[in-house]
């Protein structure tokens, strides 16, 4: 009788064992497949909102701190002042998923009529190199408009370009901005940056597909050094930011090609063939012993910079793994280059430092930044006709043209202040979106070249036509000069020191670690 009793206790107990076990598998399986329907909600949400002042991906496990402003705040609860350093405290780890691979798709959201304000010394939505035969902002402008609900304004302030970025840079600290978007510069913003007066793009734009609709509006030129982007859109900064002027004229008096149509379109436009129409230009015309024409009219800096850049030297190069700024002035292209800037004032003596001579038509050439040259030189009265555009000359360390380099860039930022601002940062990357849409045919790129031509005041036919055919949508290499300011003054005493004969190395010795100095100290103070 008790065996059998034992007997039946454990088969008692395997039959619990075993409806136990069943339990536990149902209830995981329960929660595995709510958990899914939950992540695939979540995945299938696009957000149009978020706290402003603060990441959209609050929910990293590490702290940070950001930069808030009283008016950026869209929830209740307690304040913060103005300029007042907020720290977050960790959030729990997004279960999100991120959206990879496959063409960007269009992410259409009804603002309810909201106007996005922004403003700049111009009106960029008038500008003639935005709208042409063809191609119009303003035409992306109105269906964008109506497709997303809402209104892009845009307020020319009523000051200079100069006191715009003071008052920018005053009301982004202040936290007293009134627009949604403002038209940034690196100078202004990269200093701030991490400190969240403006927002980082890949932080705001976390749902899916949001980066993927301004990730072709950004560049490395908004880019800082903790990988992020904090701006888009750079338009206004491309173009031809350095090329060689030159006197066809006096080109054709002397038996020389011209530079454009003979020497680019063959492949022989370098230093060999600059020297050759510079030793062969410059001339004492009335025999008192003074020379009249010059080769090149250039000062030091401005040629020093362009013979660099054509020569693919740079003076500033960025670690951003390492988040510094390192001085790389020691390289074979700029030694070189400098070497050659001394040569062609010292040796050749085919240069004046007075660039008026190619204005009056007395130099064949200046290698310069043809907006420069336009707005100091194309007004009524003068006579630009006489200048004709090519590339700058390949260097004997570089092997192609370049367009200069860009020191100084711009962009549209989206600040902390501003409310809702993942709806403005989409709404401005369907504006972009559907105005490059326009120009993708090749005439109208053309033509949108063309106009950009004239809108920076180059001059005549021929140069429209050149202009028009060079692509510039693809930017000049950035070197971020712009974000150190004693650097221009620091390399332009070198420069000088090398055209007053001192050797190229004792100079550098001299100067490269005043300049290194001065980089260390501004990337200290951010």
């Amino acid at each position: 009788m008790d065996k059998e009793m034992r007997m039946m206790s454990r088969k008692d107990l395997g039959k619990l064992l075993v409806v136990a076990m069943v339990l536990v598998f149902c209830i995981l399986l329960t929660s595995a497949c709510a958990k899914k329907a939950k992540n695939t909600a979540t995945r299938g949400t696009v957000a149009t909102t978020a706290k402003a002042g603060t990441a959209a991906t609050a929910a990293k496990t590490t702290s940070r701190t950001t930069f808030t402003a009283s008016t950026a705040k869209e929830d209740t609860g307690s304040q913060t002042a103005p300029g007042e350093i907020q720290t977050e405290e960790p959030g729990d780890a997004s279960t999100e998923e991120p959206v990879s691979g496959g063409e960007a798709q269009e992410i259409v959201i009804d603002l309810g009529g909201r106007t996005l304000r922004s403003g700049a010394w111009t009106n960029y939505f008038d500008l003639a190199m935005f709208n042409g035969d063809g191609f119009s902002i303003k035409q992306a402008k109105a269906i964008v408009e109506e497709k997303y609900n809402c209104k892009f304004e845009w307020e020319v302030m009523p000051v200079g370009y100069g006191q715009y970025f003071i008052d920018l840079k005053v009301n982004l600290l202040a936290g007293t901005l009134r627009h949604d978007v403002i038209m940034a510069r690196d100078d202004v913003i990269f200093p701030w940056a991490t400190k969240g007066a403006v927002w980082a793009l890949e932080d705001l734009l976390d749902g899916p597909g949001e980066w993927d609709a301004i990730k072709n509006h950004t560049g490395s030129y908004a880019q800082w050094m903790n990988g992020k982007h904090y701006g888009f859109w750079n338009e206004d900064t491309v173009q031809l930011h350095a090329a060689t002027l030159y006197n066809p004229a006096i080109l054709s008096a002397n038996g020389i090609p011209d530079i454009r149509n003979d020497y680019m379109a063959e492949g022989q436009w370098n230093w060999s063939t600059l020297l050759e129409i510079a030793i062969t230009t410059t001339r004492d015309v009335n025999g008192d012993g003074m020379t009249d024409v010059w080769g090149i009219a250039n000062t030091a800096a401005d040629l020093g910079v362009a013979l660099v850049y054509s020569n693919g030297g740079k003076f500033i190069t960025f670690d951003f793994e390492k988040q510094k700024a390192e001085l790389s002035m020691y390289t074979r292209p700029v030694i070189n280059a400098l070497q050659f800037l001394s040569d062609l004032y010292n040796t050749y003596r085919v240069v004046t430092t007075n660039y008026q001579n190619m204005v009056n038509g007395n130099a064949a050439m200046i290698l310069y930044n043809p907006y420069a040259y336009g707005m100091n030189n194309f007004t009524p009265g003068k006579n630009p006709n006489n200048v004709d555009l090519a590339l700058l000359p390949i260097g004997t360390d570089a092997s192609d043209y370049t367009y200069g380099e860009l020191n100084v860039c711009r962009f549209l930022s989206i600040p902390a202040t501003t409310q809702k601002p993942k709806e403005a940062a989409l709404a401005w990357a369907a504006l972009l979106t559907e105005y490059r849409r326009i120009f993708q045919e090749e005439d109208i790129v053309y033509r949108k070249g063309a106009a950009r031509a004239r809108d920076i005041k180059v001059t005549n036919d021929k140069n429209i036509d050149f202009y028009g055919r060079y692509d510039f949508t693809s930017i000049p290499v950035y070197n971020r000069e712009g974000l150190f300011p004693s650097f221009t003054s620091l390399r332009n005493t070198l420069f000088n020191q090398v055209i007053s004969l001192k050797p190229v190395s004792m100079a550098m010795a001299e100067i490269a670690p005043q300049i290194q100095s001065h980089l260390n100290d501004v990337m200290a103070a951010w």
